[in-house]
């Protein structure tokens, strides 16, 4: 059920009945402390905070695990037939992480950089002008002449300042100048089906 009283309900795969995935499949979620720090960034650099949610999100990734199902009578002509399954379809143990990679291949390609204090918040510098600046965070075991992560980057002046976007598995907090801009990419060149653009109302139900 829904903060609004709608109810939901999605097929998913029996996940439960696939074998323990020998590697790790954690993928994690940004914290609320996280989405509260992108709020405070927002107001006090002026940026507009927007939300939106990606419709299917796992279909758009590709599993990994080795899974088949034999179709039912639900299958119509193809009944009785192996099926293999090549989405990373909800309800199998290793959909979030495959989508998350996947999610996060495309933000490295909009220039964004996964902020080293808080991994599911992408971040990218921008001049005053709005054009995007190529910003590389320093690794943390190597040698640099700044003292530390949290000194800004030389570029950070005359009104340059970061986007970010706050990532909680398939829901979106946008902290930008120009937030449809970055829906538009999103939704035009990657093709993503996103639900609920506009002005952050509510995070998670709350």
């Amino acid at each position: 059920m829904k903060h609004d009283g709608r109810y939901k309900s999605r097929i998913v795969a029996g996940g439960h009945r696939t074998d323990a995935p020998v590697k790790s499949i954690y993928s994690g979620e940004v914290s609320l402390c996280g989405v509260r720090f992108c709020i405070f960034f927002a107001e006090l650099n002026e940026l507009k905070v927007w939300q939106t949610d990606v419709g299917k999100a796992y279909l758009e990734a590709f599993t990994k695990e080795k899974v088949y199902l034999i179709a039912g009578p639900e299958f119509a002509d193809i009944r009785g037939r192996v099926l293999i399954i090549n989405k990373a379809l909800y309800g199998l143990k290793s959909s979030e992480l495959r989508w998350y990679k996947w999610f996060a291949n495309v933000l490295r390609g909009m220039g964004f950089d996964s902020c080293p204090a808080e991994p599911k918040i992408w971040m990218r510098a921008c001049a005053s002008d709005g054009s995007i600046l190529k910003q590389q965070f320093p690794k943390p075991n190597s040698v640099k002449t700044k003292k530390s992560l949290f000194e800004p980057p030389d570029h950070v002046k005359d009104g340059s300042y970061y986007e970010y976007i706050a990532v909680y598995c398939d829901d979106l907090t946008i902290a930008s100048r120009d937030p449809k801009a970055i829906t538009d990419i999103l939704k035009k060149k990657y093709l993503f089906k996103l639900k609920g653009i506009g002005p952050l109302k509510f995070f998670l139900g709350c």
